[in-house]
């Protein structure tokens, strides 16, 4: 009577262990996932039409940056600067280049930008945050497949990246490694 006794809660326990497995693996229902790395996720499920949507205007008045912070009613300042294919230097747009741009990009709810064509491809630059090895880290988007590209080195050493999933044809998110350098 007695292992009777104890092998009910063992079996619980393993019924318990292996929901805790399955569910921990899921992403929705990681507890252990990053939270900042989930939202990342949805807002590219949900805003990867629109992101396009806004390259397909930078390409159309060839730029290659676009910085553009919303005004936020206020309580932010209004950042608009941008670079032009071929040219290094960066200029504050004060006149209504951005203004379709803009407007789109407020029209899908979207305030914050910063989207940049490099060797190749497009980034959404600093589109999550998170933490590694106790340091604050910048994520990215990518439109177009990043591996052949330098932006993840520091000066002339690759620090390599971590592909994070590909979550939209041909939308990337990544992380750049963390250097182990001191």
């Amino acid at each position: 009577m007695e292992y009777c006794k104890r092998k009910k809660p063992m079996k619980l326990l393993t019924i318990f262990a292996f929901g805790f497995l399955i569910f921990g693996c899921s992403d929705d229902l990681n507890p252990f996932k990053e939270s900042s790395v989930k939202r990342a996720e949805d807002f590219l499920s949900e805003h990867h039409r629109d992101l396009k949507q806004l390259i397909n205007l930078a390409e159309k008045q060839n730029f290659s940056v676009i910085q553009w912070v919303d005004e936020g009613e206020g309580r932010n300042i209004q950042v608009s600067v941008v670079s032009m294919k071929g040219v290094k230097s960066k200029i504050e747009v004060t006149d209504k280049r951005l203004n379709t741009f803009i407007a789109f990009a407020k029209s899908k709810g979207i305030k914050v930008l910063w989207l940049q064509y490099f060797d190749e491809v497009w980034f959404v630059r600093k589109a999550f945050s998170y933490s590694e090895s106790g340091n604050h880290q910048e994520g990215y988007f990518s439109y177009g497949d990043p591996s052949n590209t330098k932006l993840c080195y520091l000066g002339e050493e690759d620090m390599g990246f971590k592909l994070l999933s590909e979550n939209e044809p041909n939308w990337f998110m990544i992380k750049c490694n963390v250097s182990n350098a001191p």
